[in-house]
């Protein structure tokens, strides 16, 4: 009923406008600059306008916490969390490495985006892991986008031919849409997404400043300036450089200058994109054609290049439809939430049908409906990088992805919401070279456009709150994703760990294995869901050996899995039924008997047993198989300093565990216990002084670096360490 009131509103109010226009003394074209335009068609009202509409769309996520992947960028990136101090080391490395903390090729050609990593720091230094101020920063920086949208795309219109010219509203009508989209609650909602604002904010601004001096001809600090903007884009994020391409569609389709000036336009462009390619390629150092073979990360990994293809057509198609009908948004479009397709698809064959139809389009328009081409191969350009047709991107698709190629598609609504209102103006022989009488009718069809994208757009920001809400938001848009599966899993069981009331966190845990148990089944070589399933297991109702079954799975898939491992270790100490210990690790041995780690376990359970000859029989095996087995090693020594009192093994056991793996405590205690055993006092001070320099908050390796001095004659140091070690095991108790 609304919206037909609105229709029947704006219909009755242009046809009035325009009888009473008749009896108007007509504008001179010499004096048509002069006509009064209404607030919103003037820049300051756009401004207000397009400001006001992104704070009411996404005031909703102002109180949200970090979420998904902001740990990678933010609450748990080594470089992001020094703040100020970091940002040198954020510029010289891959963005990954802060969160791994080593290098790892994950996805193809490596991720450098350093630019969104920078004001994180920044925002770290000031003001703490703040994420209501990052929100908040996110969708000011949207709003101030959508600005720069619009002035771009004024600028570009503005000396384009007399058709274009007229439609004075276009550029508005295309901004409000796009910011508006529900596409972009991703990009907006999760702070990690502020690559995407960056990159598209720097884009618009460098082409509005190109465009403009194109139209003038004066200062050449706007070339500079959209020199630094292009570059700063492509620091935020990768797809920036495909304005490299955009800039000269641009020029072809509605400038008339100087094929020669705009050449040497081109040249800071060109610029920027070498030394942005240059400085990518070395700080990464990986290649973008090498392939990854874990399907979590590249999903396309084992299959034909025939059904790869299809899969990306697919994809496209399930891109076009959210782009027309956003109904239902997801944060995961990873295996098997989306299938391997083939070209009998019905539905590859129709999405292949658009493209081709598209692009037709687009050449047969080129002149005759430049915009109608513009917004075609906008859309396809910026869309390439992403595709995963010109290089893997490491996941089926994103809803982010959409984020700067989504202008195209809303350029073409705009457009086609002014044509209809055209048409149906010419139907009813009204004028139409008033621009604001066209307004009125134009603003009538979007006006149903726009409350059902605002709408969409309020209703899903509230599932990106946290972790927590949108994993169970998703799993029901997701429900065939292993990875979704997996997060809905591992969050249930980090919400189970705050629970106080029992029967709450019996219903989590059970609820968690559902997920990781389905997790499993769509991808039976799922390493995290393993080892989440094994944490269920343990954490939930103590059930030990179902735990150690699942962390052996993760560690028999991936040998060296060091988080089951450590897991493991955890489990080992706490179960005290032997006899089912002994047959969990025959089980294991069993099935992956050139593994060191069953043999590992086996000893220390012989060590609980105290049956220390077979405890280094078993030892011994690990390290035949692995010799760098560093707490093999240590178990070894003190096997030889605490059962057999052979210190100059025990000695020669410890030395090989620190050199294996320095990053132990407990091998230079024991160490250090062994040279003073052997009375070499100064080694032993040096080993554990050498521990506290690695573990500065280690209570016995203070109390042991006491004892040493005390013997050694040193009462002064003695107590200043005793002392030391004391207020460390009072502050351990307090935690």
């Amino acid at each position: 009923m609304f919206i037909h009131w609105v229709q029947k509103y704006f219909y009755r109010m242009a046809k009035q406008n325009s009888k009473k226009e008749e009896f108007k003394k007509p504008v001179s074209k010499k004096n048509s600059q002069y006509l009064i335009l209404p607030w919103w068609a003037k820049n300051s009202g756009a401004f207000f306008l397009i400001t006001l509409v992104t704070f009411l769309l996404y005031f909703n996520t102002l109180q949200h916490e970090y979420s998904v992947d902001d740990a990678i960028v933010i609450t748990e990136n080594m470089y992001t969390q020094q703040g100020v101090k970091g940002i040198k080391d954020i510029l010289t490395h891959d963005t990954f490495l802060g969160f791994f903390k080593v290098e790892k090729n994950l996805v193809a050609g490596g991720r450098y985006r350093p630019l969104s990593l920078v004001t994180f720091a920044i925002e770290k230094e000031y003001f703490g892991d703040s994420p209501h101020t990052s929100h908040f920063i996110n969708v000011l920086l949207y709003a101030i986008c959508g600005i720069f949208i619009y002035l771009m795309l004024k600028q570009l219109f503005r000396n384009a031919d007399d058709r274009i010219k007229k439609w004075q509203l276009l550029p508005l009508l295309t901004t409000l849409l796009f910011i508006a989209h529900p596409i972009h609650t991703e990009a907006v909602a999760n702070i990690k997404g502020r690559d995407e604002i960056m990159s598209m904010l720097f884009c618009s601004i460098g082409s509005w400043l190109l465009l403009n001096y194109m139209d003038s001809g004066k200062s050449m600090l706007k070339v500079v300036l959209s020199f630094i903007c292009f570059f700063l884009g492509m620091l935020s994020k990768e797809n920036a450089v495909t304005y490299f391409l955009v800039i000269p569609l641009m020029y072809w389709l509605f400038r008339q200058t100087d094929l020669k000036g705009f050449i040497k336009l081109m040249v800071p462009l060109a610029g920027a994109t070498v030394i942005f390619l240059i400085l990518r390629q070395s700080f990464t150092h990986t290649s973008i054609n090498k392939e990854v073979n874990e399907i979590m990360n590249n999903p396309f990994f084992g299959m034909s290049s025939s059904e790869k293809f299809a899969t990306i057509i697919f994809t496209f198609g399930k891109y076009l439809w959210l782009l027309l009908l956003p109904l239902k948004l997801t944060s995961d479009y990873y295996p098997f939430e989306i299938t391997v397709k083939s070209f009998s698809s019905i539905w590859v064959i129709i999405t292949l049908l658009i493209t081709v139809g598209a692009i037709v389009i687009s050449v047969l328009q080129f002149k005759k409906q430049p915009i109608i081409t513009f917004s075609i191969l906008f859309f396809g350009l910026t869309f390439s990088v992403v595709s995963n047709l010109v290089f893997p991107v490491g996941t089926f698709m994103n809803e982010r992805f959409l984020f700067m190629p989504s202008l195209g598609f809303c350029l073409i609504v705009a457009y086609g919401i002014i044509r209809f209102s055209e048409f149906l103006m010419k139907k009813e022989n009204q004028t139409n070279n008033n621009p604001f009488h066209l307004a009125q009718f134009s603003l009538a069809f979007f006006s149903i456009i726009i409350l059902c994208y605002s709408g969409r757009t309020i209703a899903r920001n509230p599932a990106w709150k946290d972790n927590f809400t949108l994993f169970m938001t998703d799993i029901h848009n997701s429900p065939n994703s292993a990875k979704m599966n997996n997060a809905a899993g591992g969050e249930l069981i980090a919400q189970s760990d705050k629970d106080t009331n029992p029967a709450e966190k019996k219903k989590k845990t059970e609820q968690a294995k559902i997920y990781l148990k389905k997790a499993l089944a769509l991808y039976p070589k799922y390493s995290n869901a393993y080892l989440l399933l094994g944490n269920a297991y343990l954490k939930g109702d103590k059930d030990y050996p179902s735990a150690f079954h699942y962390y052996k799975q993760g560690m028999v898939m991936y040998p060296g899995y060091t988080l089951a491992y450590n897991n493991m270790k955890i489990l080992m100490g706490n179960w005290k039924d032997y006899k089912a210990q002994r047959d969990s690790i025959n089980a294991y041995l069993k099935i992956s008997p050139n593994d060191p780690v069953p043999y590992y376990f086996f000893g220390s359970l012989m060590e609980n047993l105290n049956k220390p000859d077979s405890a280094l029989m078993a030892y011994k095996k690990a390290l035949i198989l692995v010799p760098t087995f560093a707490e093999a090693l240590l178990q070894t020594g003190m096997i030889y300093g605490k059962y057999f009192n052979k210190l100059d093994s025990s000695v020669f056991y410890l030395e090989k565990s620190i050199k294996a793996n320095p990053d132990i405590a407990e091998s230079y205690e024991n160490l250090g216990t062994a040279y003073g055993m052997q009375n070499n006092l100064s080694a032993a001070i040096n080993i554990l002084n050498e521990g506290l320099k690695r573990f500065p908050n280690d209570s016995k390796l203070y109390y042991n670096l006491g004892v040493s001095y005390q013997i050694s004659g040193n009462a002064a140091k003695a107590k200043e360490c005793m002392d030391k070690s004391k207020q460390l095991e009072q502050t351990l108790k307090t935690q």
